[in-house]
């Protein structure tokens, strides 16, 4: 699937994992374990790490992402200005941006994600609509 917008997360230790939403609103993960609530605790079950579809994002959540995608300045920018100084980072991020006849390849580390205004307020509007998404009825 072509995605408008694909987030991978690598932990130092751990399994990489992916999320994605489609221009048409289709919603993926790929991860190697499920987590869900069972009598109110939380439990693991293992999985072979695959594209899954979980849900198909209504029009105005995929709407709204575009809008933030373009409101970020990435696609037109590149990278975002690395932060200054040392950081310890635990996570390897890359994100991939697909839009308006664009597509650019982000990499950065979950401080950077934190310190950087335009990748925290895309974040916050993927995330957002990744929720909107895949919430029970």
């Amino acid at each position: 699937m072509s995605a408008l917008m694909e987030q991978w997360a690598r932990p130092e230790q751990g399994e990489p994992m992916g999320r994605r939403i489609g221009p048409d609103g289709t919603v993926e993960e790929h991860a190697a374990a499920t987590a869900a609530f069972k009598d109110g605790e939380l439990v693991y079950t293992d999985q072979e790490p695959r594209w899954r579809t979980l849900a198909t994002a209504a029009p105005e959540v995929v709407a709204m992402l575009e809008q933030a995608i373009r409101d970020s300045g990435l696609l037109d920018s590149g990278s975002p200005e690395s932060g200054a100084g040392t950081t310890v980072a635990k996570t390897a991020l890359t994100w991939t941006l697909a839009l308006d006849g664009k597509r650019c390849e982000l990499e950065f580390t979950d401080a950077e994600l934190h310190s950087q205004p335009e990748l925290a307020a895309l974040d916050e509007a993927f995330q957002l609509a990744f929720a909107q998404a895949t919430a029970a009825p």
